[in-house]
């Protein structure tokens, strides 16, 4: 016969005393997926934002080597041509 502790079995109250991990792993499962997801998300804007400064430097390029024929080299942007993240796309 399983021992009793106050009307309620040991087996019972040992279950009662440790029902709070199930729901402790759950939120910690759920949080994890978030920041996860945040993280996944905001790689994929960098790669957008980086895509539209660079389409802004190729066209403020093309516009200031036209506008000033006497100085071709004077204007570059080649800041960011040795940033891995300027590949073309």
């Amino acid at each position: 016969m399983p021992r009793q502790v106050s009307g309620v079995s040991f087996g019972e109250a040992k279950a009662r005393s440790t029902a709070w991990a199930v729901t402790f792993g759950d939120m910690v499962t759920l949080l994890l997926t978030f920041f996860i997801l945040v993280i996944v998300m905001m790689n994929e804007a960098e790669k957008h934002i980086d895509r539209i400064i660079n389409m802004l430097l190729d066209e403020t390029y093309t516009e200031l080597n036209s506008a000033l024929p006497s100085a071709p080299d004077r204007f570059t942007h080649r800041r960011f041509q040795n940033c891995p993240s300027a590949g073309r796309s």
